[in-house]
């Protein structure tokens, strides 16, 4: 494992290879602080640069990338609370306000730092957790994919309750799902396990017998990457901030500009155009009433994984017995931590009034 990760290092370090970093973060961070944008979409625009470079340039290319569209899509959450991805909603609850009260640049090193230790615990976390994810996922099957992403929904709502810390963490955390059991977290890590998969590379639990020392490669590339992301967020921080700094009279009609941009570039459609419009009344309408808009963004992303996954186990299990889903032991633990997880946030949501309460007296 420890040589394995060495020699990802070694051939990270190597000049073409460090150029193709530094290229991706730049370049990641750029387009990702643009608001409406987003991360995924800043992937899958800087995705055709890659398609002439060999898979070692491609990968750390594409790790630049994404380190750096998901910091700058944090950029825009702290600034003008504009999140462009699900894991960038969490930062708006206390970046936002730290932005209002003129410590924006605080907030977007607070951020950098965060996203730096992230990205270092994620990348330990992939390297020690996925051989054994792995070899539990081979006996995975449709219910035990089903829990799975439940579990991922949950926790992503549980994790996100108003903690900007917690949420950079859960999106240092996305590629693990994602290359150790084939299943994307986040809307960015679907766009990388795409990208991979354009150059032959089919993540998940066969990914070690199909590319034997693939894995600790990328770990090495996403280390490196990681580095030149964080020193590149600091040295881009002054520069951002002035930007934003700008009067919003100014700043608001290039940012409804892009966001008319970025819906229509999804599906090429004036009707995505309209729905993001109306979304945006609905969404408006919720904040005044005090409703929050991170569970349903989140929702938005994982509920389709959900789905899939619930289809796939009612036509396997057509006809048969609910015993036999309980029989699956895997899968059954999965689903009481679910359940366990969902009691503890109902239970927390019930202690919240009376300990506000009591602090209050």
């Amino acid at each position: 494992m420890i040589e394995g990760l060495a020699s990802g290092f070694l051939v990270a370090l190597r000049p073409a290879n460090l150029f193709f970093a530094v290229v991706g973060v730049v370049l990641g961070t750029i387009v990702g602080v643009l608001p409406g944008i987003g991360p995924p979409t800043t992937v899958a625009l800087l995705l055709p640069l890659t398609y002439g470079v060999d898979l070692t340039g491609a990968i750390i290319m594409l790790a630049g990338i994404f380190y750096g569209a998901m910091y700058g899509g944090s950029t825009t959450s702290i600034l003008v609370n504009l999140p462009g991805e699900a894991a960038s909603v969490v930062t708006t609850f206390d970046g936002y306000q730290m932005a209002k009260q003129g410590r924006g640049g605080a907030a977007l090193a607070i951020a950098a730092v965060g996203s730096f230790v992230a990205g270092t615990v994620g990348v330990v976390g992939l390297t020690f957790l996925s051989p054994p994810l792995a070899e539990v996922a081979l006996r995975f099957g449709p219910p035990e994919y089903l829990g799975l992403t439940l579990l991922g929904l949950t926790l992503v709502a549980y994790l996100a309750a108003g903690s900007m810390l917690r949420g950079l963490l859960m999106a240092g955390g996305a590629l693990l799902p994602m290359l150790a059991l084939g299943i994307p977290a986040t809307a960015v890590s679907a766009m990388f396990m795409a990208a991979l998969n354009l150059k032959g590379i089919r993540v998940g639990p066969l990914i070690n017998h199909d590319h034997p020392g693939l894995l600790y490669l990328i770990y090495g590339l996403l280390i490196v990457s990681n580095i030149i992301m964080y020193v590149s967020a600091l040295l881009l921080i002054r520069p951002a901030a002035r930007i934003f700094s700008l009067p919003r009279e100014l700043l608001m009609p290039i940012i409804s500009v892009v966001c008319v941009v970025g819906a229509y570039e999804v599906g090429l459609s004036m009707f995505d155009v309209g729905i993001m419009y109306l979304v945006g009344i609905v969404g408006y309408v919720l904040l005044r009433l005090g409703f929050p808009l991170a569970p349903a963004v989140l929702g938005a992303i994982l509920g389709p994984i959900v789905d899939e996954n619930l289809r796939r186990t009612l036509m396997v299990y057509e006809g048969r017995s609910v015993l036999e889903l309980v029989g699956r032991p895997l899968g059954l633990l999965i689903m009481v931590i679910v359940v366990l997880t969902l009691w503890e946030g109902v239970t927390r949501a019930r202690r919240a009034p009376a300990l506000r309460k009591a602090l209050a007296g």
